[in-house]
C-alpha cells in the first residue's frame, strides 16, 4: 500500500513538472515572437507610402515613399496615405454619373467619389473630426462624402474614471461585405470612463457595426440605421473585454501566456514594450490587470463576436 502511494505521488510530481515546464515554455516562446515583431516593426516604421498629388492633369497621383517625419506635410499638400487607387469604374448600379443607387442618397451625384476599393480611416481629435482616406485593395462599393455622421459612446472593461484617448477599429458591415473599415478611430474618455467618438463619410443605410479595441474582443452592434446628418448611439452597456493581445479576436492560452510573460513582479511600471497590458491604465502591470483577464478566461477558447 505504501508503495503505490509513492508510486501515485512520485506520478504526480512529475505531472506538475512536466505541466510548469510546458507554461514556462511558451512564454518563452511567445516573448521571442513578439521581439521578432518588434523589430520588425521598427525597421518598417520609418517609412510610409502616400499617394502624392502632383497637380497635373494628365498624371493627376503619383506613389511614392516618404519618411514619416515628412507624413504630415505631405497629408498637409492633399497626399493620400496608403496606395494611388486604380481607375474609376462603376459597382453593381451605381455609375459614376449618380444616375442610379439603391435608393440612399443617390440624386446627389457630388458626393460620390469616383474610386473603388476604398478604405476611410477616420478619427476625432478633441472631438473635432478629421478624415485621413486610404486606399487600399479592399473590394468594396464607392464611399459617399457629405455631412452623415455617426457619434458612438463605448465602455472598456476595467476603466471607470478619465484615462487617456484610444484607439479603435470600426467596420461597417452588410451582410458579409464591409462597407467601411476605420482603421484608426480617436476616442476620448470623460470623467467616468466612458469614450466617445465620431465616424464621417458615411453612405446612408442600415448596418452592423463591429468594434475592437487593441487588447479587446470585438464587439458587434447589429442592424444599425444610419441617416443623413447626426446620428447618435449609446453602446456603454456592451463593454468591450479585454484579453485578445494577438489581434486574432479570441482569448486563449496564448494570450494569458502572453500577459504572463511581462508580468515579472508583484507590479511593473508600463512602458513603450508592455504598456499593450496595462489594462486599467493605471501605470502599472499588476494583479488587476491579470483578474480582469482571468475573469473573461471561461473556456479554452473565448471568442469575440463576429
Amino acid at each position: 500500500m505504501n508503495a503505490f502511494k509513492y508510486a501515485f505521488t512520485k506520478t504526480n510530481i512529475v505531472g506538475i513538472f512536466l505541466m510548469v515546464l510546458g507554461v514556462l515554455f511558451g512564454v518563452l516562446l511567445i516573448k521571442q515572437n513578439q521581439d521578432i515583431r518588434n523589430r520588425a516593426n521598427e525597421e518598417k516604421e520609418n517609412k510610409a507610402t502616400v499617394c502624392h498629388k502632383t497637380g497635373s492633369d494628365s498624371h493627376p497621383w503619383e506613389q511614392i515613399e516618404v519618411s514619416e517625419n515628412a507624413l504630415k506635410a505631405h497629408v498637409d499638400h492633399g497626399d493620400i496615405i496608403g496606395n494611388c487607387p486604380e481607375e474609376s469604374k462603376g459597382d453593381d448600379g451605381d455609375n459614376s454619373n449618380g444616375d442610379k443607387d439603391d435608393g440612399d442618397d443617390s440624386k446627389n451625384a457630388g458626393n460620390q467619389i469616383s474610386q473603388t476599393n476604398v478604405v476611410v480611416n477616420n478619427s476625432v481629435v478633441n472631438n473635432t473630426s478629421t478624415t485621413t482616406t486610404e486606399i487600399t485593395n479592399v473590394p468594396a462599393k464607392p464611399v459617399y462624402s457629405g455631412p452623415t455622421r455617426l457619434d458612438f459612446r463605448i465602455k472598456f472593461q476595467g476603466i471607470n474614471s478619465k484615462k487617456p484617448d484610444k484607439y479603435v477599429r470600426v467596420i461597417l458591415r452588410k451582410g458579409s461585405e464591409e462597407m467601411h473599415v476605420y482603421n484608426q478611430v480617436m476616442v476620448t474618455s470623460d470623467n467616468s470612463g466612458v469614450y466617445r467618438g465620431a465616424l464621417v463619410d458615411i453612405k446612408t443605410g442600415k448596418y452592423d457595426v463591429l468594434i475592437k479595441g487593441d487588447a479587446h474582443l470585438q464587439r458587434v452592434f447589429a442592424n444599425i440605421n444610419i441617416v443623413r446628418g447626426q446620428n447618435y448611439r449609446n453602446w456603454v452597456d456592451s463593454q468591450l473585454l479585454v484579453g485578445d493581445f494577438n489581434g486574432d479576436n479570441f482569448l486563449d492560452i496564448r494570450d494569458v501566456a502572453s500577459i504572463m510573460s511581462f508580468f515579472t513582479n508583484v507590479s511593473q511600471t508600463v512602458n513603450e514594450e508592455n504598456k499593450l497590458f496595462d489594462l486599467d491604465m493605471s501605470g502599472l502591470i499588476d494583479q488587476s490587470d491579470i483578474d480582469l483577464v482571468l475573469t473573461n478566461y471561461t473556456g479554452l477558447k473565448v471568442e469575440g463576436e463576429n
